[in-house]
């Protein structure tokens, strides 16, 4: 079998530097915060709504089936992830997730939804970013102190 001229698009998921990487050093409150407050906005819900124990209104069940649709579409997480972080069953994630597929077929929805899912994998690389930041200019102080260079406490 040949070689693969390019590393299999798994591969990335993998590294330290990739978005998905970051995300599994993203606390799950602050995951869960940003998919409520996203969905929220774009269904034009309460976003404390969402993590109601109970189903809620049509509007509202439906904004939380996308918040986990896009945990575990866009964030990769697993069903019983995505269950843990919203408080339900992974069998309710994967209904979630199929209500969310079917309506896919609809043009607006979709729409929507690749939007959503862009916005979500921005942001957790954007994070990513900033924390390989931080840490690259933490050890360039850190490097400059061994050095004798300038101290890292201003």
């Amino acid at each position: 079998m040949k070689a693969r001229p390019y590393p299999h698009p798994s591969a990335a998921a993998h590294t330290p530097t990739s978005p998905r990487a970051e995300l599994h050093s993203m606390p799950a409150m602050e995951l869960h915060t940003l998919l409520d407050l996203m969905v929220a906005g774009v269904f034009d819900v309460e976003s404390d709504l969402l993590r109601l124990p109970t189903r809620g209104r049509a509007r509202v069940a439906l904004a939380r089936q996308v918040a986990m649709y896009l945990a575990h579409v866009a964030c990769g997480l697993s069903l019983t992830a995505v269950g843990e972080l919203f408080e339900r069953d992974r069998t309710t994630v994967a209904y979630a997730c199929g209500v969310v597929e079917r309506r896919r077929d609809e043009p607006s929805f979709d729409g929507a939804i690749e939007l959503l899912e862009c916005i979500v994998r921005v942001l957790i690389g954007a994070k990513a970013f900033a924390g390989a930041l931080r840490e690259g200019a933490q050890a360039r102080f850190e490097t400059l102190d061994e050095r004798g260079g300038r101290s890292s406490k201003l």
